[in-house]
């Protein structure tokens, strides 16, 4: 029991700090403001922007503010905007492009709504993404290394408890 309340007092503290992503379309430029639950803005983290079919049209970086502009010339009617601020940190929107639609931070899990199947120029809307090995590999590490430590502690304590 006691080995079981620091793992559910750092997965709680993993879900707090997760990011999200303001969206705002006006006068052909995209505003991006990227941000973590306690309002630390998401510093020089990787934005990419996706047409309707899943292309990459764009691809920038936030500013030490989280904040990120992009001209679009000959933007699609809809775009996929999805930012990276590392460690498994990412938020996504999908937005439809006319003047003055900011998109709203999602409070549920981090994810937009999947289109209806119904609606078949929504059906393509998913970009090649690839999967972030890197980021699993790096939390899998940290967890056996806070394992470590933990079995490493209880082990000099019942080394003491013996003499």
């Amino acid at each position: 029991m006691n080995r079981l309340f620091p793992l559910l007092f750092f997965s709680f503290i993993a879900f707090a700090h997760r990011v999200d992503l303001f969206v705002n379309y006006q006068n052909g430029t995209l505003d991006l403001f990227g941000y973590f639950s306690d309002g630390t803005p998401a510093k020089k983290s990787e934005v990419k922007i996706y047409g309707p079919n899943g292309e990459l049209l764009y691809e920038t970086k936030t500013d030490q503010n989280g904040e990120a502009k992009v001209k679009l010339s000959n933007p699609p009617p809809r775009v996929k905007v999805v930012l990276y601020a590392g460690l498994g940190h990412k938020a996504q929107r999908e937005i439809t492009l006319r003047e003055n639609t900011p998109s709203q931070p999602q409070r549920e899990n981090n994810k937009t709504e999947q289109p209806s199947l119904g609606n078949a120029q929504n059906k393509s809307f998913h970009p090649k993404e690839h999967f972030p090995w890197r980021g699993v590999f790096c939390g899998l590490g940290w967890i056996l290394a806070l394992f470590g430590i933990l079995n490493f502690v209880n082990g000099l304590r019942r080394g003491k408890d013996k003499t």
